[in-house]
């Protein structure tokens, strides 16, 4: 499988073929078109330890046991099932993984900033304190 940056050995890719749920007919009852694709993670030899602890921490609900599980059976043949999964598997293999890359850089807020930010709480405070009903007491 290649994608732009990702390319899995197919010998790392289990396939497994079941019929599908749902209405369909005859297709239904007599084809395999669902698709299930297991990915062994652990023992994968595209990624490296820390590539694979972010892959399981960010894709925990896809996992069963170290394997990354992708079913599709939404097309009425096998082949676009197949085409489906390997897609889906791509898109979350790179989304897990570029999330690490895109982390935001702490910054400082500036000194001017902070300045802006307390005089507009200022202002905002005096209009809120001219809001105040005027009490005159007299002599």
């Amino acid at each position: 499988m290649v994608s732009s940056k990702l390319i899995i050995p197919s010998n790392e890719l289990c396939w497994r073929f079941s019929r599908s749920s749902g209405p369909g007919g005859q297709n239904i009852n007599k084809v395999e078109t669902k698709v299930e694709v297991l990915f062994d993670i652990e023992s994968s030899s595209c990624f490296d330890l820390s590539q694979k602890n972010l892959i399981k921490s960010k894709l925990k609900g896809f996992l069963t046991g170290n394997s990354l599980r992708i079913v599709a059976q939404e097309k009425r043949t096998q082949y676009q099932n197949r085409k489906l999964a390997l897609m889906r598997l791509t898109r979350l293999l790179e989304e897990a993984l570029n999330s690490f890359n895109n982390r935001r850089r702490e910054t400082k807020r500036t000194f001017a900033s902070k300045v802006r930010r307390l005089n507009l709480k200022k202002h905002r405070g005096s209009i809120k304190k001219n809001r105040r009903e005027v009490i005159f007491l007299d002599d």
